[in-house]
């Protein structure tokens, strides 16, 4: 009888899972919007009437984006602890361009890395975790050790 028992719970768990007699539908599974296999150019012109702060959502993947307009900066320590690395300062201009508002999590650049549009980070772990990039725990950190380059 204590045999008899586990054979028939399988048994009804197998012909519970298998709708014998019925056809089985298939569940829709809502899944996040598709990356494209190549990535936009990183140099591509910003869209005539953007002005500074305006905002949109990207085209390639949704995220909020901010516009920073042509502008001029000067790059490069200027205080009195300067290191070798921060010199020469100089001014540095550039042309408008959008930029994502917020950091690309792990979860979101797993997607890219899964739909062959990104290179998997070059550490899992971070200074204090072992396991940092393919930790559920942590699907909502930003992002870290990666180039953002392909290749």
């Amino acid at each position: 009888m204590k045999k008899l028992f586990p054979i028939l719970m399988a048994l009804a768990l197998f012909l519970s899972a298998c709708q014998l007699g019925g056809q089985a539908q298939p569940t829709a599974i809502a899944l996040p919007t598709a990356f494209p296999t190549n990535t936009p150019a990183v140099n591509a012109p910003a869209e005539a009437g953007g002005s500074a702060g305006s905002e949109r959502a990207s085209s390639v993947d949704g995220m909020p984006q901010v516009y920073i307009p042509d502008g001029t900066f000067r790059m490069g320590g200027l205080d009195n602890d300067v290191t070798k690395d921060e010199q020469p300062a100089h001014s540095v201009t550039l042309k408008g361009f959008w930029i994502d508002k917020l950091e690309v999590t792990n979860t979101m650049y797993l997607m890219c890395v899964n739909a062959g549009a990104c290179e998997p980070p070059q550490h899992f772990k971070s200074d204090t975790r072992e396991s940092c990039f393919n930790n559920a725990e942590f699907n909502d950190y930003p992002v870290i050790y990666v180039s953002g380059c392909q290749g």
